[in-house]
């Protein structure tokens, strides 16, 4: 026997650990639309218990009976299917024809089923097997139900928002929260004493609160749609639409996909049927109430005449919990006689132990009049966690147990001064009247108006004044008893009490209102605000019942509080203020001035994007209003406002969706709205869907003769000549041309980018390497000219390393481009469009469409969509009459009709204004001053706002300003570095001569002639092989998952240009290609910079681009984010070239010739293919004599001004002796040799300087020839040239000290004028005097903006504008000290 009873105790843990499962390891209950199923969470397994339904939605079931019940919503039915774990059993339908029937739940204790009806707006109870009860509740679209039998309650969730708590006697429902949205499912958490409930419909994540709704949560869980929700003491369990059956923990956002469904996931519980054996009982759930049981407080005093005696004389033994207001607890003392609502009150004798102890036996005492314990009794208790439950055995009569402590509450129909007894009476008004809370302004004290010319419409008297409006709260109620009852007025705050206005007659009601001083500084607005009243027949009479108004919401709020919007896109956040904002009078004139300003700000979250990759600033969203935030006017205060809202666009593909919090705060505050100091409204979520990801492997390429692909993907072939718009975007305007020429070599038919040009808005680059265009020659400049005419910083960023060039547009489009080091050609231009450009860009590149559409790439300028490539392409072309387009002209149109008195454009100024605002307002900042820094956008996108480190020693190269006609224009001819030299200098030596872009006849007159076949020796065969090879072998393997690369458009392009030339000279330009391309696209991959490589010691973006490095650097170097670092003795794009090999073909402006009469000479530029940034030169200098060349000395070895691949300067020598008529010389020169080393030099590039005037002379027979008439244009050195040398010296630094006093004491001047402004936000460069220098040199690439202009500058800028002031363009423009090697090198 004992053995079958081991057995059957065994088999009964093992059989409960299978049913309840571990914490860990729970069976979760849930359906599907059509079907019910089982899911073990530990073995995996899935059983479906029941299908065939029609759209299940909820269900639930009885932990006992082994009933499961669920709802059909379409059909109107309510079913139940008995379980038993093995057996299959068949499903009943109880209920038929119910009103679109949705939330159910199982009274298990009381064997009564609840279920409610969304059509009906009603919950019903029934009986299990469906047969009906007198029972219903009337609730507005009711959906999840959920039990508290112990308390007597059932909560509900609606349709509407709301979430009601509703009592089980049928009595009315109490609304405990709401909201804007839908809720649709809730449990109820015993363990916590919390609600949580789930909101399918606007995807947003599980709330939570207390039972009476206060205590609002939101989890961090990204829901996409949860519907059923169920949970334990440690984790939340959900049915999450598109992702399947979840968990997370209470405590962590982060959560678990423990079931992948493919089907709608809706209904969910944690199945724990009761297995009840001999040897197994639950206490903590299994035990029986003593309700009512607030008299059994030690506080209560027995009343003889009122009350009848409580006694447990015939208690039946057995576990208890108490339901009582006042507590659970016995009391550890002992309460006093008659205490209790008894004669002889029973206490614990000793302390309440932890949850830990398990059943506890104690000892309780029975106290009479004579003797605290006269009897003793044991008792067992029980910790539950949230509840005691005691063992309890019958007392002696008139003796009962004692619970809890604290008054009692008068029960219904019966009131008392207190509410409480003693004195609870039912002689008192019982007149039930709606309460309602109103906020208002009221007349305070006056203040006289003066005559101000900002209040000209106030009608001023005398002394007259108006009396200021200060905001409060009334508790508006209807008197009944026509003037004869006095009322108690009390007020609450977030449930807390504030203040009571006792006995006060209706004529007097006005006197209490809720003022400000009743509550400031102890809440903060945004406050729940509510009003109770009492009626008594006169003053200190009973008083009635309390009347209750509903809360007030007292602030200013949005719709919601959980927002999504997609990049690019908007969402409009309206707010309501419930509460008027003061004035200090009530005229209406001086109310239209009373504002209250309420400030937006997000919190930057650093985890979620790493847009400043690629230049793009790093926020989420951003906002189109006039300053960070919105405005409530006393005059209309009640009209709602609106905040529009777009989701930023970062120009990455994101790893998931980005979220923001936005936070509101006041930062300064006037006399009579100091209650809105300090608001506290919840914060607003607002989640930014990715749109750049439509853009996916989707960038327009035009490389070699040219092929193009367009953004949807479309390859085609194109071999005109003449300027193209290759890109066009209005909404800027924002474009880039190409120019094509031929690309010689005698390749008949080929077409070669010599141009690009690109304009942002009014800003515009233009760089060019061909100086007249044709079909059939190629001309080509000595070296590429450059030219950037800007007029705003935030209108384009240009970087550029070696001959790679990239600029980023304000929308976030990026156009990339290569220069050939061979050809000095544009060998290929990629540029990715972002999420703007959808369907708007248009010229070669086609139209972007949302989903890779290709039947509209082809859109033709006027004629819309069309089928012929080439005419497609001809109708983008620029011609020469199309001047106000033409971008490469001398001047562009579109600058010179630029507004020349601030430099702005039209654009600008009508543009819609963006705030980033990304920081809290203080009250210290001005308004001005606070939207100047936060709203400084006119896209929803915009680029990186912090600066860039440079070199020191450099500054950035040449820049023009908007009014191009008032400036000289000189092209310094480089976005690279510059050493920064003397500026004192009358000439300039960085000369360089540019011709105007001309067009020869062949463009008008020759058509396009390709050659039909291949020659060489080349075959289709044997040059697709060869294509494929080379192609193939340079695409790294693992990017091929990454990123979408079309093989075959890159192998047919190869073909193509192999059939054209006769070689594969365009081969490694179509491998640079496509490099370019897959670059790009890894630069926009979120992901791969968040994640690691297994062994930890890179990112994987940083693993990736190590592999994107054509060649593999040559096995010479390095290859890191996609560009050769070279190893020391190697250099060159591949590090193919030892440092040993001296730069070679180099030449000299105007072949080797400096004229004194239009230079001083003392320096050159040296044009020549660059491979290194760190080139050397030495000079061998000599003099042209009438019959001899004579060489005077050599120079030290020294480093050239690298300007860019293609240009260098260097300083030359020059004679310091002083001529005599006996020593003179025609001309002097220099011999340059230049080497990559500094040891190994190459040969000499010769430049002879002379006066023109006087002679005539050949750089390449180095010789001279005296001219006839000899007018010096530089005046001969004489041997008083010393003293006047002193003099002139003399007379320079004195006006240079003058000067100087003049300006510091101008500075000074104005500095001191300045001192009261407050300055916002100055970064500690900018409060150091530092250069606010935009520029990036890291990985040897730079970035180009502008800068502010330096004194050097000035000078520059006082020999071209002669009508300005000097003084007032210094106090424009000095901003910037510059760096100490300025002096240094021009003294």
């Amino acid at each position: 026997m004992a053995s079958i009873k081991l057995q059957l105790l065994v088999f009964t843990v093992i059989f409960i650990s299978a049913i309840f499962g571990e914490e860990t390891y729970p069976q979760l209950l849930f359906s599907y639309r059509t079907a019910i199923a089982l899911f073990d969470t530990k073995t995996e397994n899935i059983s479906i218990l029941a299908d065939g339904c029609d759209h299940v939605l909820f269900l639930d079931y009885h932990s006992s009976k082994h009933y499961i019940f669920w709802s059909d919503y379409h059909i109107g039915t309510i079913s139940r299917l008995p379980y038993r774990a093995g057996f299959k059993s068949e499903q009943e339908i109880i209920i038929i024809g119910a009103n679109n029937p949705t939330g159910v739940a199982v009274d298990s204790i009381n064997d009564y089923l609840y279920w409610s009806e969304m059509g009906g707006d009603r919950i019903h109870r029934s009986h299990l097997n469906g047969s009906s009860t007198t029972f219903s509740i009337d609730v507005p679209a009711p959906h999840g139900l959920a039990l508290d039998i112990s308390n007597g309650l059932v909560f509900c969730v609606n349709s509407q928002g709301d979430v009601l708590k509703c009592s089980l006697d049928g009595g009315e429902c109490q609304v405990i929260y709401t909201s804007s949205h839908r809720c649709d499912n809730l449990v109820i958490d015993f363990e916590e004493s919390k609600i949580y409930w789930t909101s399918w419909y606007s995807s947003l994540p599980i709330q939570s609160s207390y039972l009476n709704g206060s205590n609002l949560q939101k989890t961090g869980i990204t829901i996409s749609q949860a519907w059923g929700i169920d949970v334990s003491n440690t984790h939340i369990y959900y049915a999450d639409w598109n992702r399947g059956l979840c968990k997370t923990e209470k405590a962590n956002s982060t959560y678990y996909v423990l079931l992948h469904a493919h089907a709608q996931l809706t209904a969910l519980k944690i199945f724990k049927l009761e297995v009840k054996f001999y040897y197994f009982e639950d206490e903590c759930r299994y035990y029986n109430y003593l309700r009512s049981a607030n008299k059994r407080s030690s506080d209560y005093i027995l009343d003889f005449f009122e009350d009848t005696v409580l006694s447990d004389h015939d208690l039946k033994m057995n576990w208890y919990r108490v339901i009582s207001d006042n507590g659970d607890m016995m009391p550890t003392s002992a309460p006093g006689h008659m205490h209790c609502g008894t004669v002889n009150p029973i206490w614990l004798n000793g302390q309440i132990f932890s949850h830990d102890d398990g059943n506890v036996t104690k000892e309780a005492c029975i106290q009479t009049k004579d003797d605290i314990c006269e009897q003793k009794i044991d008792i067992q208790i029980k910790n539950c966690g949230s509840f005691y439950i005691y063992y309890l055995q019958h007392s002696p009569v008139n003796s009962s147990f004692c619970f809890g402590n604290g008054p009692v509450l008068c029960p219904d129909g019966l009131s008392s001064d207190t509410g409480y007894y003693p004195g609870c009476t039912s002689s008192f008004p019982k007149e039930i009247v709606p309460v309602n809370v109103e906020a208002d302004l009221i007349d305070e004290k006056h203040f006289p108006v003066k005559n101000n010319q900002r209040y000209q419409d106030v009608p001023v008297h005398g002394n007259q004044s108006y009396s200021s409006l200060l905001p409060i709260f009334r508790c508006n109620f209807t008197d009944v008893s026509e003037g004869s009852y006095v009322y108690d007025v009390h007020w609450y705050i977030n449930e807390v009490h504030v203040i009571s206005h006792l006995n006060v007659p209706f004529s007097n009601i006005n006197y209490t209102v809720l003022r400000d001083t009743d509550w400031i500084n102890i809440f903060k607005m945004n406050m729940e605000v509510k009003c109770a009243i009492r009626m008594r027949y006169s003053t200190d009479s009973i008083p009635g019942l309390k009347l209750y108004s509903q809360s007030y919401q007292a602030g200013i709020y949005p719709t919601q509080y959980e927002y999504t919007v997609i990049e690019g896109e908007s969402i409009d956040i309206t707010f309501t203020s419930s509460v008027p904002v003061g004035c200090l009078s009530s005229h209406d004139a001086i109310r239209t001035h009373c504002e209250q300003n309420f400030y937006i700000y997000q919190l930057m979250d650093s985890q979620t994007s790493l847009s400043n990759r690629n230049k793009i600033a790093k926020t989420d969203v951003v906002f189109a209003a006039q300053f960070c935030g919105i405005r409530i006017k006393s005059v209309n205060w009640k009209n709602d406002k609106i905040l529009r809202v777009y989701g930023f666009s970062d120009s990455m593909y994101n790893f998931q969706d980005r979220s923001t919090v936005l936070k509101i705060s006041t930062s300064a505050v006037s006399e009579f709205n100091y209650i809105w100091k300090d608001i506290q409204v919840p914060d607003i979520k607002v989640t930014v869907i990715d749109k750049d990801n439509a853009l996916m492997n989707r960038q327009c390429l035009s490389y070699n003769d040219p092929h193009i692909t367009t953004f949807d993907g479309r390859l085609y072939h194109y071999m005109d000549v003449g300027e193209f718009v290759m890109y066009k975007n209005d909404k800027g305007p924002y474009s880039v041309h190409a120019l094509f020429t031929n690309c010689g070599f005698g390749w008949v038919g080929s077409s070669c980018h010599c141009g690009i040009a690109v304009r942002s808005r009014n800003s515009l680059f233009v760089l060019r390497t061909c100086k007249t265009i044709s079909r059939t020659e190629k001309y080509l400049l000595q070296e590429p000219m450059t030219k950037f005419i800007s007029c705003d910083v935030r209108d384009i960023v240009i970087e550029h390393d070696s001959n790679n060039y990239k600029i980023t547009l304000p929308i976030g489009t990026e156009i990339k481009f290569t220069i050939s080091r061979w050809s000095k050609f544009i060998s290929m231009i990629a540029i990715k469009p972002s999420i703007c450009d959808i369907n708007v860009a248009r010229g070669l590149c086609g139209v972007p469409s949302t989903t890779k559409d290709q039947s509209d790439d082809f859109t033709h300028r006027q004629n819309g969509p069309i089928n012929n490539d080439q005419e497609f392409a001809d109708s983008w072309r620029i011609t020469p009459t199309m001047i106000a387009e033409q971008l490469f002209s001398s001047e562009a149109v579109f600058l010179s009709n630029l507004d020349e008195e601030n430099g702005n454009s039209i654009t600008e100024n009508n543009s819609t204004s963006y705030c980033t605002c990304a920081r809290q307002a203080s009250n210290t900042d001005t308004q001005d001053d606070f939207k100047t820094e936060q709203c400084n956008s006119t896209e929803s996108t915009d680029f990186c706002s912090e600066p860039f480190k440079i070199e020191e020693d450099t500054i950035t190269s040449f820049y023009t300003s908007c009014s191009t006609s008032k400036r000289k224009k000189r092209s310094v001819n480089s976005f690279d570095e510059i050493v920064r030299r003397s500026i004192s200098d009358d000439n300039d030596d960085d000369v360089i001569d540019f011709p105007s872009l001309t067009y020869d006849e062949s463009v008008f007159n020759t058509k396009v002639t390709i050659p039909e076949v291949f020659r060489n020796g080349w075959t289709e065969d044997t040059a697709r092989q060869t294509c494929m090879k080379e192609i193939q072998n340079s695409l790294p393997s693992e990017l091929t998952i990454l990123v979408d690369v079309s093989v075959e458009e890159f192998v047919e392009s190869c073909l193509l240009d192999i059939k054209l030339v006769g070689d594969t000279t365009f081969l490694p330009d179509t491998i640079g290609t496509m490099l370019t391309y897959i670059m790009t696209e890894v630069l926009r991959n979120e992901s791969l910079f968040m994640l690691n490589t297994t062994d930890g010691s890179q990112t994987l973006m940083e693993y990736v681009t190590s592999n994107l490095c054509h060649n593999n650097c040559s096995d010479n170097g390095n290859c890191s984010w996609g560009v050769c670092l070279c190893n020391k003795q190697y250099i060159g794009d591949e590090c193919s070239q030892s440092i040993t090999i001296p730069p070679s073909n180099i030449s000299l402006p105007f072949d080797g010739l400096c004229t004194l009469g239009t230079r001083d000479c003392k320096s050159t530029n040296i044009f020549g293919d660059f491979l290194s940034r760190t080139v050397w030169y030495k000079i061998k200098y000599f003099q042209i004599m009438t019959e001899s060349i004579k060489y005077i000395s050599e120079s030290d070895v020294s480093k050239v001004n690298f300007r860019n691949m293609f240009m260098v300067s260097v300083d030359l020598m020059h004679s310091r002796r002083k001529r005599t008529t006996t020593d003179t010389f025609m001309a002097e020169g220099n011999e340059i040799r230049l080497s990559y080393d500094g040891t190994n030099f190459g040969e000499s590039a010769t430049i002879i300087t002379y006066d023109d005037s006087c002679y005539s002379c050949n750089s390449i027979n180095m010789s001279c020839l005296e001219l006839e008439l000899c007018r010096p244009t530089v005046d001969p050195i004489t041997q008083n040239d010393d003293k006047k040398s002193v003099v002139v010296i003399a007379a320079v630094l004195g006006s240079l000290l003058l000067f100087i006093m003049v300006v510091v004491g101008f500075i000074y001047f104005k500095a001191n004028s300045n001192n009261a402004r407050t300055k916002i936000n100055a970064t500690p460069d900018q409060q150091e005097g530092k250069p606010r220098v935009y520029l990036d040199q890291s990985n040897e690439s730079q970035l180009w903006m502008t800068r502010d202009k330096t004194i050097s500058d000035l000078q520059l800028e006082i020999d071209d504008i002669k009508d300005v002031n000097p003084f007032e363009m210094f106090e424009k423009r000095l901003h910037f000290v510059p760096p100490p090697s300025h002096y240094k090198r021009n003294l």
